[in-house]
């Protein structure tokens, strides 16, 4: 299978996601009238509030996560300093129709507690694989956003195996880890 890789690197912050995925001609069939809504119409997102929160140990640390939706998995990597609750509660109703959403703090953010190793990139990608390890997932989807796309970036060099898709989103890669990318395509 291959991988298909989706690189959107914004410095404007006030796009849309919906209107960037126009703008370059992507279609969400499944989730578009999800984006499309009234985000406070409760049918159309997810409250985390209302999801119950577990916690897996992981090497050093005590990952706090969630998980909610059906069918194949996918792995949402948060950025620098924030918490699982930094995602939009309509962007997550639209992927948990057709996925296992899987939530989770980084070291040393939200409940996830700090353990004794080093805060790189590495780590962190080595930490986002001990979780999928814990909930026994050998491979899924990834989105990574922001500095969750350097980890996302960093867990499929050091770990193809793990991962299906990957979709990295207002991000930035070096020279030698795209090169790296694109060499696997």
């Amino acid at each position: 299978m291959s991988k298909v890789i989706v690189i959107i690197i914004l410095f404007i912050t006030t796009i849309s996601i919906s209107s960037v995925i126009q703008s370059i001609g992507f279609e969400f069939l499944y989730a578009q009238q999800i984006i499309d809504s009234d985000a406070a119409d409760n049918n159309n997102t997810i409250n985390l509030n209302n999801i119950l929160t577990k916690q897996v140990r992981v090497g050093d640390i005590d990952i706090s996560y969630k998980t909610f939706g059906k069918r194949d998995s996918i792995l949402l990597i948060m950025g620098y300093a924030t918490s699982m609750y930094g995602w939009d509660p309509t962007f997550l109703k639209g992927l948990s129709t057709n996925h296992t959403v899987i939530v989770f703090d980084n070291r040393g953010i939200g409940n996830t507690t700090i353990g004794t190793k080093n805060f790189t990139i590495d780590q962190f990608a080595a930490d986002s694989v001990g979780l999928l390890d814990a909930l026994k997932i050998n491979k899924s989807n990834l989105l990574g956003y922001s500095m969750g796309g350097m980890i996302a970036q960093q867990l499929e060099l050091n770990n193809p195996n793990k991962v299906n898709d990957l979709i990295i989103y207002a991000s930035y890669c070096s020279r030698n880890q795209s090169l790296h990318l694109i060499q696997k395509l």
